[in-house]
């Protein structure tokens, strides 16, 4: 039986993206918006313009590309840049400028292969101690590999050197809570929001303290209605997190008002989180609201999930695997959309990808053991259950319950392998888990049918009657499977 990690999706926790990908509005700089030149400023800027094309050399290309970069125009750094890295006889630092605006370079000519990234930026790091942004990077890419208390390390010394850093502080929160640390997490948003009063490190103060089971901040005086339509976007995430605490006080009136206006101009953490409530409190505002889901590959793939389009959802998945190489979540839904696909291969890659970075995690190794045992892999499958036979919580137990359940079935003990969906079948039930209990039953009667038993017929009967109002897409497939083979 395999898991989705939907359900954890109830908060607004930031991203961890690699320093060379961030999106500047969101992590470095506080605007939403490019400067506002003056009349004398956009004079210049044109005079430069002109100036070059009249006479193209090395200073007047710098002189451009440096109002390109103030102005944020692409098309005016393209140009100057592209002129630049022909010239032969030039500085190096003018070269890696140019080339940074082309995108031809990445920072400090740091490529994006995690072991060659690891050693090329701890060589940087020597001269640059303080650079909390490579201490930063570096922590990402040992948490990539699997190596947290390498990472850690590297985490508080960016923490403690950029104390403020929006970029710095939020990714250090994320990872915090990716090792399951959110007191930890908390702790340092905290102490970073006593003295800022920027929106998205107050939107994840916000989310830790729920998290941490701490008291959630008061902003007093803050009035969403009176933020500028221009500056939603930069506001979004903090809106959506007032929204969150709303309803875990029971306002739903409230929180509907807030979601809607988060809605306006949202950030892909609050498209992502949009998508959850939608589907899970409030369906009717999705014919209210027009979010676009492509601003979020993480909104995108589960979209696409519920709507039963798996091959979109498969690529979606894939980009967001890309997006969040470090984090379980993408991971356990890919491999969990490729079962439920039939595509069992797909989905023990994909378990096995996520579990580098995420060696321990219980619900990944279950949807590996499940593909494999789809697939045939008995033996390996087999390890892996005996190796990981303890369970530290409810909903781990009952998944591996399950699953142990199919593998007595594999290696022809369906009785016992009946006992074993019955138990889980039973504890999901008593803990008011209705869907996984329906999921129990299904998989259950896939095994009967599988081998032909006598007790396929009944066991598929109950296993649809149960299920009959549940609309997650890996019940509904496995009712539509089990449908076709009466």
């Amino acid at each position: 039986m395999i898991e989705t990690k939907d359900s954890r999706r109830s908060l607004i926790i930031p991203k961890w993206p690699s320093y060379f990908k961030i999106n500047n509005e969101e992590n470095i700089f506080p605007r939403s918006e490019p400067f506002n030149l003056g009349m004398k400023a956009i004079n210049g800027v044109e005079s430069d313009l002109q100036d070059f094309r009249e006479n193209q050399t090395i200073t007047r290309a710098c002189s451009l590309l440096h109002s390109a970069f103030i102005t944020n125009d692409e098309s005016l750094a393209t140009e100057a840049a592209s002129f630049i890295i022909e010239q032969s006889n030039i500085p190096g630092t003018v070269r890696k400028l140019a080339e940074l605006a082309l995108g031809t370079r990445d920072f400090d000519g740091i490529s994006l292969v995690p072991e060659a990234n690891i050693a090329q930026i701890r060589n940087c790091l020597r001269n640059q101690t303080r650079n909390s942004l490579l201490w930063l990077e570096l922590a990402r890419l040992h948490t990539i590999k699997g190596r947290p208390d390498k990472a850690e390390r590297c985490i508080l010394v960016a923490a403690d050197l950029a104390s403020q850093n929006r970029y710095v502080i939020r990714s250090a929160v994320r990872f915090f809570i990716h090792i399951n640390q959110p007191d930890r997490a908390y702790a340092i948003v905290r102490r970073a929001a006593e003295n800022t009063d920027d929106p998205w490190i107050i939107a994840t103060h916000i989310n830790s303290a729920i998290l941490a089971d701490k008291k959630t901040p008061k902003l007093y005086g803050f009035k969403p209605d009176n933020i500028p339509r221009d500056m939603l976007l930069y506001y979004s995430e903090l809106v959506e997190s007032l929204a969150v605490v709303e309803l875990r006080f029971g306002s739903d009136k409230r929180a509907k008002r807030l979601f809607r206006t988060a809605w306006i101009d949202p950030s892909a953490s609050v498209v992502a989180h949009a998508e959850w409530i939608m589907r899970n409190r409030f369906p009717h505002l999705k014919d209210e609201t027009q979010i676009d889901f492509s601003r979020s590959v993480e909104a995108s793939c589960w979209h696409n999930y519920f709507i039963l389009n798996l091959q979109r959802a498969l690529e979606f998945a894939t980009e967001w695997i890309l997006e969040e190489p470090y984090s379980t979540h993408p991971f356990s839904c890919g491999s969990s959309i490729a079962c439920s696909a039939r595509d069992f291969a797909l989905g023990i890659k994909l378990a096995k990808e996520g579990l580098l970075a995420n060696p321990g995690d219980k619900l990944l190794i279950n949807n590996l053991v499940y593909a494999l045992l789809k697939q045939g892999a008995i033996k390996e499958a087999e390890k892996l259950l005996l190796k990981y036979r303890t369970h530290p919580n409810d909903i781990e137990r009952i998944y591996f319950t399950a699953t142990t359940g199919l593998y007595f079935f594999k290696i022809a003990r369906p009785e016992l392998g009946r006992k074993y969906y019955e138990d889980a079948y039973i504890s999901s039930k008593e803990k008011g888990m209705h869907r996984v209990a329906a999921k129990a039953l299904l998989c259950l009667a896939e095994a009967e049918q599988e081998i032909n038993s006598e007790f396929a017929s009944n066991a598929i009967k109950k296993a649809l009657s149960e299920s009959k109002n549940i609309s997650e897409p890996s019940v509904i497939l496995i009712r539509n499977f089990l449908t076709e083979s009466i």
